[in-house]
């Protein structure tokens, strides 16, 4: 027996992008890579037949399929909210839902970093690929929620392979690691300290890794945030309350905390520099809203670049990233299409193989009557067999004129015979 294929409208993504919710609910519903089993325990506990809890940078968001009858966005709502220790209250009104079609192509431009601060960025594949492994391993990556996530998997990595889409990522990477170069010289000596967890201050801080970097530090206001970023990048978190102290010690800071004020202000940063002896800062401001008082830009050995600094300035790098986003954009779209279209034809499957058998059989019977009938009456003999049910069910079915039309229309387009009764295509 075929079972039956999944409908697409029973694929659901509910949850948050943290750069439209406030700051308070997106520190406390950051779910690290320890809380992500009681995560999906609460999902299966809660009714769900299968799901995928998605933590990154910017998101938290759970794929899913459940039965009908349950309520997925509260749900969902409980789920994050006993992670963050918040009433659900608190968190359902700033969930967003996503359903079928919708909701697969918005997984597919996720891992394919379409939806990324940083367009092209290599690290949220990986961490989706990652979120999808502790699914797997708690028994609930299955079914449609698996066979959505592996096919974005596919097309992302042929986004990758076939468009530019990660050169502009891989371009803010090398001019950041020039600029401290230039100021510092070798990075070995240099100590980096992050400020939150966003994901541009994650993209450059794993560059200047890459590149030599010796010390990275992490801080953020909420502790297992930060302790998560730095295992995440290698290096160690801090207490966010000696941000002072931590300034003296940091050659180049990646401002990402984006709560709304401004966490470096120029009286702060001057008497950073004091205790620093006047030894230079790199600042990357990444964080939106800004992270730094506009002030801080006028004192003197602090430099200050945002992310369109690190865009070259050309025009034809500029267009270069854009028409690379348009293809990869172009390029999930017909992904999407093509798994749409596969998993209605897979629902089609049943009938097919059973309406196989069911021609099989007639053909084997009448064999099976006499085996030396001659192919002309053979022949004739199938094919009377084979319309006696359809035309006997078809006089049945249409009393009705309407459900007549109806099923005319049906009939030519199963057997190809055309668009009018005296017609052929």
């Amino acid at each position: 027996m075929v079972e039956d294929a999944p409908f697409l409208e029973d694929f659901t993504v509910i949850g948050l992008d943290f750069r439209a919710c406030p700051d308070d609910l997106r520190h406390h519903l950051f779910v690290d890579d320890r809380e992500v089993p009681a995560a999906l325990t609460a999902l299966a506990a809660g009714g769900a037949d299968a799901g995928v809890v998605v933590s990154t940078c910017d998101r938290i968001e759970v794929s899913m399929t459940v039965p009908s009858t349950a309520d997925a966005t509260a749900l969902v709502a409980s789920t994050l909210a006993a992670a963050g220790d918040l009433p659900a209250d608190q968190v359902a009104p700033y969930l967003r839902r996503r359903q079928g079609r919708a909701a697969v192509e918005h997984v597919f431009r996720v891992a394919a970093a379409l939806d990324s601060q940083v367009v092209g960025e290599s690290q949220v594949l990986g961490q989706v690929k990652a979120c999808h492994g502790h699914a797997r391993a708690h028994g609930l990556a299955r079914g449609l929620v698996d066979q959505v996530f592996q096919a974005a998997f596919r097309t992302a990595k042929a986004v990758r392979h076939e468009t530019a889409i990660g050169a502009g990522a891989t371009s803010l990477g090398t001019t950041a690691v020039a600029r401290c170069r230039a100021l510092h010289g070798d990075l070995a000596n240099c100590a980096g300290l992050m400020l939150g967890g966003g994901e541009a201050g994650a993209v450059l801080s794993e560059d200047l890794r890459r590149a030599g970097l010796a010390d990275l530090c992490v801080l953020d206001p909420h502790t297992r945030r930060a302790r998560a970023m730095a295992r995440q990048l290698g290096g160690h978190h801090g207490d966010f309350a000696n941000l002072g102290g931590h300034l003296v010690r940091g050659d180049i800071v990646l401002a990402a905390l984006g709560d709304g004020r401004y966490a470096l202000n120029a009286e702060m940063i001057e008497a950073v520099l004091r205790r620093r002896r006047r030894r230079p800062v790199m600042i990357f401001d990444l964080a939106v809203p800004s992270d730094l008082d506009p002030a801080v830009n006028r004192l003197e050995d602090v430099f200050v670049f945002t992310l369109d600094d690190l865009e070259d300035g050309a025009a034809e790098a500029r267009a270069a990233r854009a028409a690379a986003a348009v293809a990869a954009a172009e390029m999930v779209t017909a992904a999407v299409d093509r798994f749409c279209g596969w998993l209605d034809g897979r629902r089609a499957l049943p009938e097919a193989r059973a309406l196989q058998a069911r021609f099989q059989a007639i053909r084997d019977d009448i064999l099976a009557q006499d085996s030396k009938v001659d192919a002309a009456r053979a022949t004739q003999l199938l094919v009377n067999r084979l319309l006696h049910a359809p035309l006997t069910n078809l006089r049945d079915m249409t009393g009705a004129p309407a459900a007549d039309a109806a099923t005319r229309q049906a009939l030519r387009r199963l057997f190809d015979l055309g668009d009018d009764e005296g017609g052929e295509r």
